[in-house]
């Protein structure tokens, strides 16, 4: 950094002719050594010349402190003369010419750092002050200390602006004359000598408790405006009186309210004022004089000063804030009597326009007394307000106004002369601002209101606002054009075999303005007018749920204008929850009704329960399996989201039991994971051994021979992995395709996705612990399974819900999305239904880096947010998010351990320190452990921390064989071994691992309904512990971040199946940029 060293700048500086050419003699006599050059970067970027000079007889430290941008802020000298002058001493002058001379020869100076160098400065003064200590005579007394001092503030005032003088000691007070010297000298922590009683250090433990508070105001005020006057205006102030903004002022006087100030104002005898914290009791005083009344106030003195944000009112005792109703209507009057020397002189002939403009205003502030004095002497009548309203040929509402006193009346744009009447002029005036904020105009004699959004918004919201104020007239004209309710819909449904008619009967509008009122509808507006004239309201009830109705069931104008519109018997639960909502009557007929009651009423659906089930079924499980009955009687799919642990597979087991003794030889064909074809084999095997089940499985050409003979089995199970290879040779069509952890076709756009949905079946299932994790994109794919083109192509949902929800958070669109889907998701929380289940106990545990770890840390988190910030300059945000992505990663390993990423790290992983103790507590108190992380790689690291204190262990990656899965699974259960190692992914579906009670997650991911999922391998039916879940996160960093953020992802997947939810959209690129962000 260059230096702004300039000769203007040090002729500035010295001020005095004769100190600048004994600083030139100084210069050239070489006097000026031992100079260094400093860089600060402690609390904020700042530049430093130290120098030494050879005075007369002594010599003299000298530092010269430079903005970041590099201009002369401020100077400090140990001679005698420094303080006594105006500008600054001739050493510092001196110094100025040397710096200048070194820089045009350098070019630039080669600084040191500055903070280490203060550093070691202070720890030599403070071995310097123990010699001096020791080197004391026996007989001292080393415990005694000098009292602290106290900082002494006083306020100036000269009629517009505050200043600040201060004084500082112990016994006697000295006054500072020099604000930015004394700033400079508490920043480097400087000896200074003020007299013959004060040689002070200036650090912030010499000070009084008491004065801290105005220390650090005038430190603030003091920087503040070093700042702006070397770098703006070049202007040297009075350094011993600092001039106060209004919003120093206003925290001057919040500090010091409710205390007597020392003051210098010219007004004023006193020497201190009192800093009122209360309002000033402000009063009038208004005597009847000869020809009129006189107002006083009641103050010997009486000024005010105003700030932004408040009115200060001084009078000789004390400075009040006043109230925002003072300043509207009292200060105006203060004004004038300042003007008039205290008072205000009020001629009889001014009296009915200050006894109706001024006296309303300012009553609060009168003697009952003399209010009643002028009461008694003056016939006030109150106003009538009289408004007429119309509507003209040219489609305009007229509006003439009429003010009554008693017998008198006028038009208020019109008023006749010489009306010796007292008005009542703040009624009047805020009767015509009404009337004039409905965008009035004065045409022809009397007030118009043109324009449609205009008038609309005044019949339905100003009439009657005008009608609670003031006498109001309505021609039945007017009347006539106020917004034509809508009639209430009457719909007639009818249910026959597949399909669903209705119609909608008593439209308030004709069908052919339906195009105009939707696209109004649309545009959100309030309102749209018929041909007729009439308006109507877009805002009400039913036309949100017809509008809904119309866009949920995808009808068109042709649809309407049909005699009946035929629609999917999928729709009609959705038909039915619309329509009792918004409470629309309907005509139904019997199947209609039928349908409606079997849904709403599971409970009493009679279904025999399957006697071949080897399983009691839990109460709400019944109800799952009459639920998923119901779908399959009306030909109909559904998603069963029960939570993690409640059965899903054994009410799903049961449905197809139910089916075989029902006659049904028709095989079902079950897509899971490949982890869980085993398990669900075994499930199949537990509980209905006598259904004839197929795991495919083999070669290429093994699996086409098997996938020619299902027609053989009750059940078919398969991967999405090799439904995806054999999906060609799938040409039977299936009583049920059931889908295991639906998620993996959320993406409409994926092979599983496309594969599963070209399977022929009369019923489709899916079933899933989450369905919705990331958007409700995701819920859309799901359904275009299990209910194709219920939720209408992906570009219309796309168009009519995901947009709108993503980027506004339409909670209204959310909800109507609930009530579409709602019908066909069942999910049943464990608190909800397992009352047995134990609670589940979460802890978030922190660690803190350091050394090493920490050191590697933030150096990395510097470097990313510079390679980030350029490819964002060059690629953009967008184009840079897989970048961002990869580096929160490189962040997470770091906190996990520096060696995942770093191959030559040899030091020690604080967060593994800490898992390692947990783990041993757990163990010490008999506690099986499940230990969580994404990293496979972290298991190396504590695999050795195990093996080294001889605790055995299992692992489960994703390369662990599926049937090798369930042994280790059934192994640990059996209690083979204390702890068992399972990555994230691998992990977090399908198993069950109930014999452990501790849960400890190593580090946070990004999916926390996949955090659950794996958490839920100990939590579910049969434990009979309680569940602790340990979430290990390192504090002040990306982990912490990671964790807020889960709460939002959480949310997300509850929103359509809890009511009251909100809908949070997936991150953007700017939002992940911001998890980089230094705290």
């Amino acid at each position: 950094m260059k230096l702004d060293i300039t000769d203007h700048l040090i002729r500035q500086a010295a001020f005095y002719d004769e100190t600048l050419n004994r600083g030139k003699e100084y210069f050239k006599q070489g006097r000026v050594t031992e100079v260094k050059y400093f860089e600060n970067n402690l609390y904020e970027k700042s530049y430093e010349i130290h120098a030494s000079v050879s005075g007369s007889t002594n010599w003299y430290r000298i530092v010269i402190g430079f903005s970041p941008r590099g201009y002369f802020q401020t100077a400090s000298c140990t001679c005698p003369a420094f303080n006594k002058y105006r500008g600054h001493c001739k050493h510092v002058i001196a110094t100025l010419l040397h710096a200048k001379k070194q820089q045009r020869k350098l070019g630039e100076f080669r600084y040191e750092n500055g903070d280490a160098y203060k550093e070691r400065m202070m720890t030599k003064k403070l071995i310097e002050e123990y010699e001096q200590t020791l080197a004391q005579a026996p007989s001292v007394n080393l415990g005694l200390h000098q009292p602290k001092v106290k900082l002494i503030p006083k306020l100036k005032y000269n009629g517009k602006f505050f200043s600040l003088e201060a004084s500082i000691g112990r016994k006697r007070a000295y006054i500072i004359k020099d604000f930015f010297h004394f700033t400079q000298c508490m920043k480097n922590s400087t000896e200074y000598n003020y007299g013959k009683e004060l040689t002070l250090r200036h650090e912030l433990d010499q000070f009084e408790d008491d004065s801290l508070p105005l220390l650090q105001f005038i430190l603030d005020v003091a920087t503040d405006q070093m700042t702006y006057y070397t770098e703006f205006s070049g202007y040297v102030p009075d350094k011993k009186s600092m001039l106060l903004t209004h919003a120093q002022f206003e925290r001057f006087f919040d500090l010091y309210k409710g205390q007597d100030i020392a003051i210098n104002i010219d007004t004023h005898h006193n020497n201190t004022i009192y800093l009122n914290p209360e309002t000033l009791a402000f009063n009038f005083d208004l005597q009847a004089v000869k020809d009129g009344y006189e107002l006083h106030h009641p103050y010997q003195t009486l000024n005010y000063h105003q700030t932004p944000n408040s009115l200060f009112l001084i009078t000789e005792q004390a400075i009040s804030r006043s109230t925002p109703d003072f300043v509207t209507n009292v200060l105006p009057l203060i004004q004038q009597m300042i003007t008039q020397r205290k008072s205000l002189h009020i001629a009889t002939e001014l009296l009915p326009g200050f006894l109706g403009a001024v006296l309303p205003r300012i009553k609060p502030y009168l003697r009952d007394d003399q209010l009643n004095m002028l009461l008694q002497n003056h016939d006030i009548t109150p106003l009538q307000s009289q408004i007429y309203l119309d509507i003209n040929e040219d489609q305009a509402v007229t509006a003439d106004i009429k003010f009554a006193y008693g017998d008198i009346k006028f038009n208020p744009y019109y008023e006749p002369k010489h009306l010796t009447i007292i008005r009542d002029k703040v009624k009047e005036a805020h009767m015509k601002t009404t009337i004039e904020s409905y965008n009035f105009k004065h045409e022809s004699g009397q007030l118009q209101l043109h324009g449609d959004d205009d008038i609309y918004h005044f019949i339905k919201e100003g009439i009657s606002q005008l009608i609670n104020q003031h006498e109001v007239h309505v021609t039945d004209r007017l009347k006539n054009l106020t917004q034509k309710q809508p009639k209430q819909v009457h719909v007639g449904v009818r249910l026959q075999s597949d399909l669903m008619t209705f119609k909608l009967e008593d439209l308030a509008f004709n069908i052919t303005e339906y195009a105009d009122i939707l696209a109004k509808y649309k545009q959100k507006k309030k309102f749209h007018r018929l041909k007729d004239g009439t308006y109507l309201d877009l805002e009400t009830e039913y036309m949100d749920s017809f509008f809904n109705l119309v866009e949920d069931l995808d009808l068109d104008e042709k649809d309407l204008a049909a005699e009946e519109i035929e629609l999917s018997k999928y729709r009609a639960l959705y038909l039915d929850r619309i329509l009792h909502n918004h409470g629309i009557k309907s005509k139904q007929n019997r199947d209609f009704k039928q349908l409606i009651n079997d849904f709403s009423s599971l409970e009493e659906v009679e279904y025999e329960l399957p006697t071949t089930l080897q399983a009691t079924l839990r109460p709400y499980q019944e109800v799952g399996f009459r639920w998923l009955k119901t779908l399959s009687d009306y030909q109909m799919g559904g998603i069963l989201a029960d939570d993690m642990g409640l059965g899903k597979t054994l009410q799903m087991i049961a449905l197809l039991c139910s089916d075989i003794e029902a006659g049904c030889n028709q095989p079902s064909l079950i897509v899971a994971p490949s982890s869980l074809v085993l398990n669900w084999k075994a499930e199949l095997e537990k509980f209905a051994p006598h259904l004839n089940v197929l795991a495919i499985s083999g070669t290429a050409q093994a699996r086409k021979g098997q996938i020619a003979s299902v027609k053989d089995y009750n059940v078919v199970l398969t991967s999405y992995d090799l439904l995806r290879r054999d999906i060609e040779h799938y040409d039977q069509t299936f009583r049920y395709t059931i889908l295991d952890e639906a998620h993996y076709i959320k993406n409409q756009n994926t092979v599983n996705a496309k594969a599963v949905k070209r399977i022929k079946s009369e019923v489709r299932y899916a079933l899933t612990g989450t369905p919705l994790e990331n958007s409700i994109a995701d819920v859309w794919s799901i359904f275009d399974f299990i209910l194709p083109g219920y939720l209408l192509t992906y570009s219309k949902f796309k168009k009519q819900y995901e947009t709108p929800i993503a980027k506004n958070q339409d909670a209204k669109l959310l909800t109507r999305v609930h009530q579409l889907v709602a019908p066909f998701i069942m999910r049943r929380l464990k608190a909800d239904v397992l009352t047995e289940l134990p609670d589940k106990i979460e802890s978030v545990v922190y660690c803190e880096m350091e050394g090493a770890q920490k050191e590697i840390y933030d150096a990395t988190l510097v470097s990313i947010n510079a390679e980030i910030a350029d490819e964002v300059a060059e690629h953009g945000a967008n184009q840079t998010r897989m970048k961002m992505l990869s580096m929160l990663t490189r962040l997470r390993q770091l906190c996990c351990h520096p060696a995942l990423y770093l191959e030559d790290y040899a030091h020690d992983s604080a967060k593994l320190s800490l898992c390692m103790e947990l783990i041993q507590d757990c163990m010490d108190s008999g506690h099986r452990i499940l230990l969580f992380s994404q990293f496979t790689s972290m298991f190396e690291f504590l695999g050795r921390e195990l093996d080294a204190q001889n605790i055995p262990y299992f692992t489960l990656t994703g390369s662990t064989k599926p049937a090798e899965r369930l042994d280790l699974a059934n192994r640990f259960n059996e209690g083979d071994v204390p702890i068992f190692l399972i990555s994230l992914k691998a992990g977090g579906t399908g198993l069950n691992l109930t014999g452990a009670d501790v849960v400890i997650h190593y580090d946070p991911w990004w999916n926390m309904s996949a955090q659950n999922q794996a958490t839920d391998r100990a939590y579910r039916m049969g434990q009979t512990n309680k569940v602790q879940v340990f979430k290990l996160i390192t504090k002040n960093t990306i982990e912490e971040k990671i964790e807020k953020l889960q709460q939002r992802k959480l949310e997300l997947s509850q929103s359509l199946v809890q009511e009251g939810e909100q809908f949070i959209t997936a991150l953007s690129a700017s939002e992940i940029q911001a998890l980089f962000a230094h705290e």
